[in-house]
């Protein structure tokens, strides 16, 4: 248990390092530029990598009963979550723009087909 949470913190500070690297880098460059859109993908996915290990880091505190830790890492996924949030910019592009609405209709297409269509319901007499 203890080399999980430990592969999960490295991770974490690992990832929020690199994405806090990858912030300053995508801010400093020039709007509309390929590397612009290069480096705002990489903050994009490494922001919600740091927000994803952080829950997991939350859960596992909670399983260990360190409920005031699991608030801790609860807040710094809320933190980084905000900042993605209030960080974005309008005239920005990145991979995950537009692509938001084609990833959501096609989770919904794929549930539709494993609900069976056609199949009737016996009614009770």
């Amino acid at each position: 248990m203890t080399v999980l949470v430990t592969a999960l913190l490295l991770a974490t500070v690992a990832a929020s390092f690199e994405e806090s690297y990858a912030f300053a880098t995508y801010r400093r460059l020039v709007r509309g530029s390929h590397p612009r859109y290069v480096w705002r993908t990489r903050y994009i996915l490494l922001a919600w990598t740091v927000i994803a290990l952080c829950v997991a880091l939350a859960l596992v505190d909670v399983v260990v009963g360190e409920i005031m830790f699991a608030g801790l890492w609860l807040a710094v996924a809320a933190m980084r979550g905000m900042q993605l949030y209030f960080n974005r910019d309008s005239d920005d592009d990145d991979w995950f723009t537009g692509r938001g609405h084609k990833i959501w209709a096609g989770i919904k297409r794929r549930a539709k087909a494993l609900v069976p269509t056609g199949v009737s319901v016996p009614q009770p007499a």
